[in-house]
């Protein structure tokens, strides 16, 4: 009877913060912290409840709960609420669908060395019938929701005999995984995610029929998602080095043999198919290891950057808490190791993954050598179900302690732990918590540049494809460029982010509402974005010498 307690918070949690999303302009904001908090207490009710519970039907239902939960709060009121990355890859899979696909397009698009985003949205449209538009946002949360916890629980049932912590795991996972929706991920990097938890868990199993899928899904995280085939590539070296040099403890020999062919059949996939990423990540690994050498920092690596909005200090304060933890778990599993506490299989591998994430993570925040080529949070999404395991493996050490204290500090930080993840201490500037009328002009433009679409958008792809010379180019800011994310593909189009409004070579230019009526004009650079224009322009003289070709209200587009 006590395990249907934590569902029924849960649900209790979930209508009333979907009431209040559902009635953004009537409902008081209250609704929407009482239905994190009745959620909230779900966690750590469940969690504290699976201290004696021996069965994992209890944990996986409850876990994808939680992650459609928090995921469908992204998605609630936004259709494409992932920025401008997921536009680029659905535009990719039109091409793909209509055109066809062959390496060679990979000269015009890097995006087409990701079959996950070319062959597989075609696939999967062919056989359903399904716009392809319906397709690439609705996979994501779906595959998420279902399988990633069920695989990354199957997968610690060889890492963990302790059902607490393979709970807590899954448990963190889901909730940390909403946060990295909320910044600039990829769709390619969410399946290449789920195709290596399917690969780990046919690593660790053993059998013919299990290493005959080990690697397929190891096949398929190559052709998924360059980046991350590069890191987990980078982590089956390192961690079968790490787990058989310096931990002392042999991996079996099915192990490394697989290694080894995973980083001959990435190799070869790069050489072959996307030659132009091989031989940038080459560069990019001279350029890593001469300023390793050098220990000179002339450069500054790229900040984080948040989709919706940079947290607070209450906030940036509990996710360092977390990542404080994370680090501390992983060094506590090491101190485990040197007491020989360590299975000397799957979980040595396990310390190995999380020490390599930590390890990753430390270099890319101090080397701009890696830190200008790969986003961070593309790191913590590879390093995620091994930091996440760790974390647990901590709070179960923390739960069991007799200091009541200690008990109270985790329990605590299992209650703030979603609240933190959603950033609500934000929400007054935070587009999903409020209505578009409760922001400035400035942070409404914002959003616009790069994270949510206007229904305006559509309409002008359209016309720019139906009504545009192939080959022509426009000049546009950060929202302009947004708009049009599907014109260098179906239309043919280059579009060409500048500075300040001015024509292109073709004599195009690309004008917005926020322009006209406000002067804003949204530019990126190295470590963040600036709304003004670099150079002063007169609205009214460009207004008054020019023919408007495309006016709906919200864009304007000019030929000189």
């Amino acid at each position: 009877m006590r395990q249907i307690v934590p569902y029924a918070l849960i649900f209790s949690g979930i209508l009333m913060s979907y009431l209040y999303l559902f009635r953004i302009e009537d409902m008081p904001i209250i609704s929407l912290f009482i239905g994190t908090l009745l959620q909230s207490l779900a966690i750590l009710i469940h969690i504290l409840e699976t201290s004696t519970a021996r069965k994992s039907v209890i944990t996986i239902p409850f876990a994808m709960i939680l992650m459609w939960s928090t995921l469908f709060i992204n998605v609630f009121r936004f259709i494409t609420p992932y920025g401008n990355d997921l536009i680029f890859e659905i535009s990719v899979a039109r091409h793909t669908l209509t055109s066809g696909w062959n390496p060679l397009l990979i000269q015009k698009h890097a995006y087409f060395a990701s079959l996950s985003i070319t062959i597989l949205p075609s696939v999967i449209t062919t056989i359903t019938g399904l716009p392809i538009d319906d397709i690439m946002p609705s996979v994501i949360l779906l595959l998420s929701i279902i399988i990633i916890p069920i695989v990354f629980f199957k997968i610690l049932e060889s890492v963990a005999n302790d059902f607490q912590i393979r709970s807590m795991a899954t448990i963190f996972l889901a909730v940390n995984f909403a946060f990295i929706l909320i910044t600039p991920t990829l769709l390619k990097t969410t399946f290449a995610l789920i195709f290596s938890l399917f690969m780990l868990l046919s690593l660790l199993r053993r059998g013919a029929k299990w290493s005959l899928l080990s690697v397929v899904f190891a096949s398929l995280v190559i052709t998924s998602h360059y980046t991350f085939a590069l890191l987990v590539g980078a982590f089956l070296f390192i961690g079968n080095l790490t787990t058989n040099f310096l931990m002392n403890r042999t991996l079996t020999t099915d192990v490394i043999r697989f290694s080894i062919l995973y980083i001959v059949m990435l190799v070869t996939w790069l050489i072959y198919i996307a030659w132009s990423v091989f031989f940038t990540g080459v560069s990019m690994l001279e350029a890593f290891f001469r300023t390793l050498t050098r220990l000179i920092f002339e450069e500054r690596g790229v900040e984080t950057t948040y989709l919706f909005s940079s947290p607070r200090p209450i906030t940036g304060l509990l996710l360092n808490l977390q990542n404080g933890l994370i680090v501390i778990g992983v060094m506590y599993g090491l101190y485990n190791y040197l007491r020989r506490n360590i299975k000397p299989h799957a979980e040595a591998f396990w310390l190995a993954g999380g020490l390599f994430s930590l390890g990753i993570l430390a270099l890319w925040l101090f080397l701009p050598a890696l830190s200008i080529g790969v986003d961070t949070f593309r790191i913590y999404y590879f390093g995620l179900p091994f930091l996440c395991f760790w974390l647990a493996f901590l709070m179960k050490k923390l739960l069991m302690s007799h200091r009541y204290l200690t008990r109270l500090f985790v329990m605590i930080f299992i209650l703030l732990l979603l609240p933190a993840n959603l950033m609500l201490s934000e929400y007054e500037s935070d587009l999903r918590y409020v209505p578009s009328s409760a922001l400035s002009t400035e942070r409404l433009f914002n959003y616009h540049s790069d994270t949510y679409r206007t229904e305006m958008d559509e309409p002008l792809d359209r016309w720019i494809a139906k009504n545009m010379r192939p080959g022509s180019s426009i000049n546009v800011d950060l929202k302009g460029f947004f708009a049009l994310a599907n014109a260098p593909l179906s239309a043919n189009i280059d579009v060409i982010r500048v500075g300040y409004p001015h024509y292109s070579s073709s004599g195009y230019l690309l004008l917005h509402r926020f322009f006209r009526d406000y002067q804003l004009w949204s530019s990126s650079f190295r470590h963040g974005r600036i709304l003004r224009p670099y150079k002063e322009v007169s609205v009214a003289e460009i207004f008054q010498t020019d023919n408007i070709l495309y006016n709906s209200g919200e864009y304007i587009l000019l030929a000189r």
